[in-house]
């Protein structure tokens, strides 16, 4: 299955039994838990060695483009967030190189398990109610804390918190330096900063954005305006966000986030959850920066979510 293929029914990958594979769907990006009957009788059992490669899509006839289908454009876009704890003989910074390219891996694994709720409708559209997969989780960070990692995300050394990225390519301004398409950092607040997470956030914003887009690696930022500023959960603990879209000198545009929340555990720290994102329909969509900070959970014992 190509990254860019289609949203849409096909074969489940992963069906080894007997008669006819059930049908999976596939969002466009990955795997989901959703499962139905074949609407038409299906191909024969796949050979075991063959369960997880990926299906083809359905083809339309030739000449004829397939309902919802259209040509991909990629955008000059990108975005940065430097992390000043990763300055290790460089600078590692959220941003987009600005050039072609599917912001998506290319999904190998099929999902695992079947959720009973997730028939399609008469248009062939999944159940709403569907519950979908947890995400895997980082290793457990500042207050006990764990990131979702997001489908073609990984983890990353933090430097003293939490790091997971998308897309590494050499800085706009610096080759030298190291940028990434998007990504999220947990860390802890200086504790001089203050106890109150909405003052806490006025202040990292400001910082977040001189750190992550400075003359060295963006130009410098040109223009700025303040899209989100709001009380927040996050892991059950009550906090501040704030959002900002940049333009920088670099002709690049970006969201930058902060989110500060109390640890969970009991420490009396304030955490911060920085976030970068690049602008653009080449990019992750900003609403994973939502599913981030929504993610954020103390992990089980064996490091799954809690």
């Amino acid at each position: 299955m190509s990254a860019n293929s289609s949203p849409g029914w096909y074969p489940d990958p992963g069906h080894a039994g007997n008669g006819p594979a059930p049908e999976r769907w596939w969002d466009g990006a990955a795997w989901t838990g959703r499962t139905r009957a074949p609407a038409e009788p299906g191909p024969t059992a796949p050979d075991p060695a063959d369960a997880g490669r990926r299906p083809e899509p359905r083809r339309a006839p030739a000449g004829k483009r397939e309902p919802g289908r259209r040509p991909v454009v990629f955008m000059a876009v990108g975005s940065a967030l430097m992390l000043a704890a990763l300055v290790t003989g460089g600078v590692l910074v959220l941003g987009d190189r600005g050039e072609g390219g599917s912001a998506g891996p290319d999904p190998t694994a099929p999902a695992t398990g079947t959720d009973p709720e997730g028939e399609a409708d008469d248009r062939g559209e999944p159940d709403d109610s569907a519950t979908p997969l947890p995400l895997p989780l980082s290793g457990p960070g500042p207050g006990g804390l764990a990131l979702p990692v997001l489908p073609g995300w990984e983890e990353k050394p933090g430097g003293g918190g939490l790091l997971v990225t998308t897309g590494d390519y050499p800085c706009p301004a610096d080759p030298a330096r190291s940028c990434v398409t998007a990504g999220a950092f947990l860390g802890t607040a200086d504790p001089a900063a203050g106890t109150d997470p909405r003052l806490v956030a006025e202040a990292d914003i400001t910082a977040h954005i001189e750190e992550s887009f400075g003359d060295a690696t963006y130009a410098g930022v040109t223009g700025h305006e303040r899209v989100l500023a709001a009380r927040t959960t996050v892991a059950g603990e009550s906090g501040y966000r704030i959002r900002e879209l940049l333009t920088t000198g670099a002709g690049i545009s970006a969201y930058a986030e902060t989110v500060v929340f109390p640890a969970p555990d009991g420490s009396g720290e304030l955490l911060v959850l920085r976030l970068g994102f690049d602008v653009g329909a080449d990019a992750p969509p900003a609403d994973d920066m939502d599913r981030i900070a929504a993610g954020v959970q103390r992990p089980a014992g064996d490091g799954s979510p809690a």
